[in-house]
């Protein structure tokens, strides 16, 4: 319970949590910040081989860059775009606006955004097994009505 005698106390330890979550904030803002670069040559190859950029946990794919988030409740795509950073793509409508690193960390994005450039390590991977298994059906049809 607060009272008149312990407020000051509460207060500080208040005020050092506030501190320490803007530090961890500052850390997940520069962790997103530094993935473009770390990124950056497989993000060419891929959209210079065409491929759709997709996402683990999210079914719309872009072929402007990886997928970083999705936000349901606007139907909108964020995506990040090599010469444009970050932006947020209406499915609805396709208007493009620009977004932020903290602005998608604020939205509680940041692990969804983590995942989709570290998806770029496997996504050709990803594709292959795809492809893999729809030659196999294919296979199985053939065989199913030969002879």
């Amino acid at each position: 319970m607060i009272t008149v005698d312990n407020f000051n106390v509460i207060d500080e330890e208040y005020n050092r949590i506030m501190e320490r979550n803007a530090e961890l904030l500052d850390k997940q803002e520069e962790m997103l910040l530094d993935q473009p670069e770390k990124y950056k040559s497989l993000i060419e190859l891929y959209k210079n081989k065409g491929y759709k950029f997709k996402h683990p946990e999210i079914k719309h794919g872009s072929l402007g860059g990886p997928v970083i988030g999705y936000y349901p409740s606007e139907h909108s795509l964020v995506v990040y775009v090599l010469d444009k950073g970050f932006v947020k793509v209406d499915l609805n409508t396709n208007e493009i606006k620009n977004t932020f690193a903290r602005t998608l960390i604020r939205d509680g994005l940041f692990e969804q955004a983590m995942q989709g450039f570290k998806f770029l390590e496997v996504m050709l991977d990803d594709y292959k097994k795809d492809l893999e298994m729809q030659a196999s059906e294919l296979e199985k049809e053939i065989n199913k009505y030969s002879n």
